[in-house]
């Protein structure tokens, strides 16, 4: 045999079966438990007893992925946000709110703006077409219970109660008659 080779015996058990080994513990100790890549495996950590630490649900989410430090080391291995190791636990109110921030607006357009020409086209593009039925169904039921409120200077609104004392019920027509 070459003096050049050597052979490399890998473990392809479950790293938790491994964690739960080597820190002693029965099937029973580690239900509820969680178990954490000290050097992640995106980030090209091992399975390795050693990176392996066995903690609560609440320890692994709130010490070892605390919010904008675990959004930090997401991005930088490339890996996706609620992916994986908290499938199924809630997140953080400040990371709730740094997702659903990134979320906001029309999927395909986020962060830019539409010209005036490029609305209009938009809209000549969709006039005449039928709507379907489901998607009049969202709309009735997200309109339930507003109703259409204008003041002194014809400003409008479409809100369920009125925005101040000055306004009352009614809207302006295109043709710029009021109700």
């Amino acid at each position: 045999m070459d003096k050049d080779v050597s052979i490399v015996k890998v473990d392809k058990r479950h790293y938790r079966v491994i964690a739960r080994e080597h820190w002693g513990l029965t099937p029973e100790q580690m239900k509820g438990m969680h178990v954490h890549h000290r050097v992640w495996q995106s980030a090209g950590g091992s399975n390795d007893p050693s990176n392996l630490f066995v903690c609560s649900s609440w320890f692994h989410l709130n010490v070892w992925h605390r919010g904008d430090e675990h959004l930090q080391v997401l991005k930088s291995c490339g890996g996706k946000k609620g992916g994986g190791w908290n499938k199924g636990m809630p997140h953080s109110l400040s990371w709730r709110e740094k997702i659903s921030s990134s979320l906001r607006g029309n999927t395909h357009r986020r962060g830019k703006t539409i010209s005036e020409s490029q609305k209009n086209k938009i809209s000549e593009a969709n006039k005449g077409k039928p709507k379907p039925q489901s998607q009049k169904d969202k709309m009735s039921l997200a309109n339930k219970g507003r109703k259409h409120w204008i003041n002194e200077k014809g400003e409008t609104r479409f809100q369920e109660k009125p925005p101040g004392p000055e306004w009352q019920n009614g809207r302006v027509w295109r043709s710029g008659k009021s109700l």
